[in-house]
């Protein structure tokens, strides 16, 4: 995201002024675009959502981009939609705590989506059940046995209140905060926590702290990240060889 004037943005979404609370802080005018591509996919299964509400000085920005052929765009539309609707009814705690409304808005969507896969799968002719693990199961035919129901999406969220940016993220959709000189550092963002790992810390004297012109909010949620791979092993480890976490991840080389 950038606050300076941008020349080429794929669609418009809108332009709109924040509310100065103060009359001697200069406004932020902020300009939103979005585009996509549908990759090798069926469906275009991204989507995006642009909350502005400047009486409030709040914008709301986020991307969901669904995974599996069958349930994907469903996944990402339930998550479009149950933000939507959080933010609508709850914008109050949003303003007074951000931090613990983002976290709380990842558990309500994730319950959200469970509850809306059941729903359209049944409507589908599948029955459904939950495991003791909590993992979705489904059964197209008396005959067949049951399988997983598979899928999912990422979700990140960047929200603008008043002059601060707040930045929540799951799975590897990446959110950048840029600029057109090297004026940004590390030490300018606050880590605040991560939900899946309390104990964990960031400290910004630990990291690059040298000029640059963008900084990476999101920490990618993904196999590929050696640090997640290393948290889901210790979050549960294979049965068969303990160096290895019971969830398969499948790579391309080693």
């Amino acid at each position: 995201m950038s606050f300076e004037n941008q020349t080429a943005i794929a669609d418009v979404e809108s332009v709109f002024q924040l509310v100065e609370a103060v009359v001697t802080k200069p406004r932020l005018k902020v300009q939103i675009g979005h585009d996509t591509d549908i990759g090798g996919n069926r469906d275009n299964q991204d989507r995006y959502s642009i909350i502005t509400l400047p009486e409030h000085d709040v914008c709301a920005i986020s991307v969901a981009d669904g995974h599996c052929a069958e349930t994907g765009h469903f996944v990402a539309d339930i998550t479009k939609k149950s933000l939507e609707e959080l933010l609508e009814k709850r914008i109050t705690e949003l303003i007074e705590n951000p931090v613990a409304f983002l976290e709380f808005c990842c558990d309500y969507i994730h319950e959200q989506i469970r509850l809306g896969l059941i729903e359209i799968m049944e409507k589908n002719g599948c029955k459904i059940k939950v495991d003791e693990s909590g993992v979705l199961l489904k059964n197209k035919h008396e005959l067949l046995g049951w399988n997983e129901l598979k899928g999912g999406t990422t979700f990140s969220i960047i929200v603008l209140i008043g002059r601060k940016i707040y930045m929540a993220n799951v799975g590897d959709s990446s959110g950048l905060l840029c600029c057109k000189h090297p004026i940004l550092k590390t030490s300018h963002i606050k880590y605040e926590k991560d939900a899946a790992n309390p104990t964990k810390e960031v400290c910004s004297e630990d990291l690059d702290n040298s000029p640059s012109t963008y900084i990476e909010l999101t920490r990618d949620h993904s196999p590929e990240s050696i640090e997640e791979y290393i948290r889901m092993r210790a979050f549960k480890c294979s049965d068969e060889n303990p160096n290895h976490a019971e969830l398969l991840c499948v790579y391309d080389n080693q």
